[in-house]
């Protein structure tokens, strides 16, 4: 039983890898770091975001999300401006070429998406995006 808790370790260990490959295949396809192409796809799900939700939900530091932030609004893909209802808050929205990169982004890791699923028997599929179907309480404690 622990042996097979060991492979299942590693084999997770493994997929994780493989997914930060492909996380960051995906960055570069897009003209994008890793840490970017996470800024970019959330403000598109969540337009406008704030700098404080922003980094929240990606578990970055303020000021590591401001420096990308910087780096995206000068390469033209976001904009920033003060909240009309509270002056302490920055808004962030995408512009035409953000959306696209965002847009495109997606639609490469759809793809991705799809192809990964292909490799998993059909029986597996739908239990695949099911939480309850895959819940371990090992991993949930």
């Amino acid at each position: 039983m622990e042996l097979l808790r060991q492979d299942l370790g590693i084999a997770f260990i493994k997929l994780l890898l493989r997914c930060h490959k492909i996380e960051k295949n995906l960055a570069v396809s897009v003209g994008l770091s890793v840490d970017e192409l996470h800024c970019l796809t959330q403000i598109h799900s969540s337009d406008p975001y704030c700098v404080k939700e922003l980094s929240g939900t990606l578990g970055m530091k303020a000021s590591r999300t401001s420096i990308i932030l910087g780096d995206l609004e000068r390469r033209g893909l976001l904009t920033r401006s003060l909240s009309l209802t509270d002056k302490r808050m920055e808004r962030l929205s995408l512009t035409q070429d953000g959306i696209r990169t965002a847009e495109n982004a997606l639609m490469i890791a759809r793809q991705a998406v799809e192809k990964f699923l292909t490799s998993i028997p059909l029986e597996l599929r739908g239990s695949f995006f099911n939480p309850t179907a895959l819940r371990n309480p090992l991993i949930e404690q």
